[in-house]
Parts: C-alpha cells; sequence; structure tokens
C-alpha cells in the first residue's frame, strides 16, 4: 500500500483495521491444479468514487 501511497483498512476514525471483503469466490481448475479466485462487484455509479478505486487498486 505504500508504494501506492493509499490509506488501506481504516475506518477514518480510528486506528482499528477493516478487513475487506469479496463479493463471489470462483474455484479454477486450469489443468495445474484447483485455485481459487476472488473478486468485487460495483455498480457503475460507484466507480468514479476514488476511494472504490483505491480499493480496487489495492486487491
Amino acid at each position: 500500500m505504500d508504494e501506492l501511497s493509499i490509506k488501506d483498512g481504516g475506518d477514518g476514525k480510528s486506528e482499528d483495521r477493516i478487513v475487506m471483503r469479496r463479493d463471489f469466490l470462483l474455484t479454477v481448475d486450469m489443468g495445474e491444479g484447483v485455485f481459487e479466485v476472488g473478486g468485487r462487484m460495483k455498480m457503475k455509479e460507484e466507480l468514479v468514487k476514488e476511494r472504490v478505486l483505491e480499493k480496487f487498486a489495492l486487491e
């Protein structure tokens, strides 16, 4: 997060960290083993908000 200059995981009011959640989890088998990939979904109106884009960059 430091290299992106993005404040991560705080609620803005305290020093407590917040867990970032995923909206979906895919189980993928590409022939070299099975692995899981998590992702987030947002309405397109949300994608213009700076904080939403920062959170996507952290992932």
